[in-house]
């Protein structure tokens, strides 16, 4: 999965990321890739761009990738 975005080309963290990984691992990076295309979607930014959030932890928790972006999107519109 990539896409064009103008003139931001997106390139999923498993392909930026190819060394061997844990199952958890690879979960953890098809579940960011998830959220950061809806916050590209919406933002046109992708998380690199954006200040850190708690990732990893609410992966951990069960969260689904569609509220972590929400949770981010949120975090970013409220900073103005």
């Amino acid at each position: 999965m990539s896409f064009n975005d103008s003139d931001m080309i997106y390139t999923p963290y498993s392909q930026k990321y190819k060394e061997t990984r844990k199952k958890c691992n690879e979960n953890f990076v098809e579940w960011i890739d998830k959220v950061e295309h809806i916050v590209i979607k919406k933002l046109h930014m992708s998380l690199l761009g954006l200040p850190d959030n708690l990732y990893m932890v609410n992966f951990e928790k069960g969260m689904p990738a569609k509220q972590m972006a929400d949770i981010v999107i949120k975090d970013y519109l409220n900073m103005f």
